[in-house]
């Protein structure tokens, strides 16, 4: 057994192209380096529910699913929502946690090897449905039924108070705060146990997300707006109308993604619009079915990697048995022309949302 394991990690290295190299130890064990990448987390089909994850190696376009469980040996929690990276950790929240034999609500692993560091189902969330978490040194904060949570290792979570309007979506956060959405068309802004300020912005939020400056993004429809804020007073700083919708859909990942100033939409449909910020215009980016003919739904999971522009789709053929039918979809842009630079097919299943290192750096 123990050679087939050796086997085994060593071909999964090799295949992903980030192999560590040792000395004068027959028993050594190659390691992957998972920070190269981008990850698609998957809620996982309903009928099974336990959640997976996805490693794109950005670099060779080699792909791996379900690597949490080839990593570990265990599986992830029922119906995965979220991941948040911080000090050197990923953090990925579940809804449902140990149904049906899925692991748990919080699972913590370390962001280079993906090896499970701990993993909590804290009395407070179960049954809550969490959707969404951020992390700040000691506090990490979850997003579930009733509001926001603040776990800090000690007792269980507490709930934070006037946070009972928070809208499903990411949480983001900047310097020592962190940001939500409201059902009544308000951003929440909150410093350790307390909501700071409630600021309303004009319309009802569809996603919020850090800038490469280190301000924020802000979407919202009715009507459609793309927005900056600014972190430092946290408001408003410049709205700018699109012809377009730019709704999220009935997931948690945001309604758009962005690198530098160019921000992608595509409400939630299979058409990705681009709209520079700077110069105030938007313009088709693709039409996703012309790459990927099955691609008929897209399923929470348009995400931009912010250090490359590159842009990541994940869609399946269609509902009941054809969500097996799956494509992965990698565009980037290459002397002003759209190109599609890799897909991977069927190695999503109902995705939660797409992920980037540098996103949280």
């Amino acid at each position: 057994m123990k050679m087939k394991k050796l086997l085994f990690l060593g071909a999964l290295a090799l295949s992903l192209g980030f192999v560590s190299c040792s000395d004068n130890n027959d028993d050594f064990i190659p390691e992957v380096d998972y920070r190269q990448g981008a990850f698609v987390l998957n809620e996982g089909n309903f009928s099974d529910g336990h959640g997976t994850l996805t490693y794109i190696n950005s670099r060779t376009g080699e792909v791996a699913d379900s690597i949490y469980y080839k990593v570990n040996g265990e599986l992830l929690g029922n119906v995965c929502q979220d991941m948040f990276m911080a000090d050197g950790k990923w953090y990925i929240i579940s809804q449902n946690g140990k149904k049906d034999g899925s692991g748990d609500l919080l699972t913590i692993v370390d962001a280079r090897t993906l090896k499970k560091i701990k993993s909590i189902s804290p009395a407070a969330w179960v049954g809550k449905n969490p959707t969404s978490v951020a992390v700040i040194a000691d506090h990490i904060y979850v997003m579930a039924v009733g509001g926001i949570y603040l776990y800090t290792g000690n007792g269980e979570p507490a709930l934070i108070a006037n946070t009972e309007t928070v809208k499903k979506g990411r949480l983001t956060t900047a310097g020592n705060k962190v940001y939500a959405m409201t059902n009544d068309h308000q951003v929440l802004v909150i410093s350790g146990n307390k909501v700071i300020k409630k600021v309303a912005v004009g319309g009802n939020p569809s996603g919020l997300m850090r800038a490469s400056d280190g301000h924020l993004w802000l979407s919202y429809t009715g009507p459609n707006t793309i927005c900056k804020w600014d972190v430092t007073k946290d408001e408003i700083i410049k709205r700018n109308a699109l012809t377009q919708k730019i709704g999220a859909g009935w997931g948690v990942a945001p309604a758009f993604g962005a690198s530098g100033n160019y921000i992608y939409f595509s409400n939630a449909d299979t058409i990705i619009y681009q709209h520079d910020f700077a110069a105030n215009t938007t313009k088709e980016f693709v039409k996703v079915p012309d790459y990927i003919p099955n691609a008929k739904i897209y399923y929470n999971s348009l995400g931009v990697d912010p250090a490359t522009g590159e842009v990541y789709f994940a869609s399946f053929k269609g509902w009941g048995q054809d969500y097996k039918v799956n494509n992965t979809t990698v565009f980037a842009v290459r002397n002003a022309t759209v190109t599609k630079k890799w897909n991977f097919e069927n190695v999503n299943v109902f995705p939660a949302g797409v992920y980037f290192l540098a996103s949280f750096q």
